[in-house]
């Protein structure tokens, strides 16, 4: 069973976003990640796919989804091929550099995240308004 993994996501997406380049390399960023195993391959995989689905990153530059390609028998391939983050990756990222924030958050899937987290947010900006307004 595959779970999300907030720590390797948010490992993920600040690699691409300290990368100098608005592209990363799939083959780049799994190496950084120590990646060798079929098991931290597939759940490497997962969670691509899951970032995928949250409109997290794209991949502009392969006709494969991220690289990915699957054969009949169950094998699998994965090419090196460009990520990059979508505006939506900046907004988690703001949440997963607020430790305080991340803490609270990091458990739940990543809609509830960036919900909550919006949330949380909000109510923190009104209320140094407040203290501001009535110190």
């Amino acid at each position: 069973m595959m779970k999300q993994d907030a720590e390797l996501i948010k490992k993920i997406l600040l690699l691409i976003e300290n990368e100098s380049d608005y592209v990363m390399s799939s083959h780049k960023l799994m190496k950084i990640l120590g990646i060798k195993s079929k098991a931290a391959e597939r759940n490497f995989m997962g969670q691509i796919f899951l970032m995928s689905d949250s409109k997290l990153i794209d991949s502009p530059s392969s006709k494969y989804p991220f690289g990915f390609v699957f054969g009949v028998d169950g094998e699998y391939t994965i090419l090196d091929v460009g990520y990059r983050l979508t505006s939506r990756a900046y907004e988690l990222l703001d949440v997963f550099k607020n430790e305080e924030i991340y803490e609270k958050v990091k458990n739940l899937s990543i809609e509830n995240i960036l919900h909550i987290s919006k949330q949380i947010i909000n109510q923190k900006v009104i209320e140094g308004r407040r203290k501001s307004l009535f110190g």
